[in-house]
């Protein structure tokens, strides 16, 4: 088999498996929500993926910040 054939064989699996794990990566990366409400995002962007991202993006915090009721003026 030629390297171009395996190329195009596999090159929509790359792209599928990107396009399911960025959003998963960008919520990793967010500091919009504390660790135990970021997992519940992150479990619901494993299974429905954008548009738990686009949740996400719109609504977080879901939850009251902790941290914030400590923060000076």
């Amino acid at each position: 088999m030629e390297i171009s054939t395996i190329a195009i064989a596999w090159t929509p699996l790359i792209f599928l498996i990107v396009f399911w794990i960025t959003p998963i990566a960008m919520i990793v990366k967010s500091d919009r929500v504390v660790r135990k409400e970021k997992i519940l995002w992150l479990f619901a962007a494993f299974f429905v993926s954008w548009f738990a991202f686009i949740l996400f993006v719109l609504i977080a915090p879901v939850f009251p910040n902790d941290n914030d009721r400590f923060r000076p003026a």
